[in-house]
């Protein structure tokens, strides 16, 4: 090989070396591209997974907010049938106070009528008495009688 063959591969080599050189800068610019397109697709993976995670949570959210409304309208039931019960024990607490004040007044009205008859039965005896002593006291006294008498009479006069 001659000289001008060193150079022609001289030469040849630096062409081959700046296409390579050209093909390594078109190639890393690809490489750049491609790894751009890479951390924008990582980042909508990522992104998604998120979106997975959190639709994952609010799912859990929802199972959870259903357990606490479950809860809760346990809670309401129980306390309906509570106030329920309670409302039940005091109709049949005032239901036997009530019978217990009727049953009470109707001894208070019978006693007091009782009494009320005892209190006619010495009026009547008493009255019985007094007339029968007035009676007698009349007897005794005969121009007092007839004074009585006249007040019973009505007057011709009048």
């Amino acid at each position: 090989m001659g000289k001008t063959a060193q150079k022609q591969s001289r030469a040849r080599l630096a062409a081959l070396a700046a296409e390579q050189a050209q093909e390594i800068a078109g190639l890393r610019a690809q490489l750049d591209r491609t790894q751009a397109q890479l951390a924008a697709a990582q980042a909508q993976l990522d992104d998604r997974r998120i979106a997975c995670e959190q639709a994952g949570t609010m799912a859990q959210a929802a199972m959870t907010l259903n357990g606490v409304f479950a809860a809760a309208d346990e809670a309401a039931a129980q306390y309906l049938e509570n106030l329920r019960l309670f409302t039940e024990r005091q109709h049949r607490i005032c239901a036997g106070i009530e019978q217990e004040t009727r049953d009470k007044a109707e001894a208070m009205l019978r006693e007091t009528q009782e009494r009320c008859r005892a209190r006619e039965r010495e009026a009547d005896a008493y009255w019985e008495k007094l007339s029968s002593k007035l009676e007698q006291f009349c007897a005794q006294h005969k121009e007092l009688r007839e004074l009585m008498e006249s007040y019973r009479q009505p007057n011709a006069d009048d």
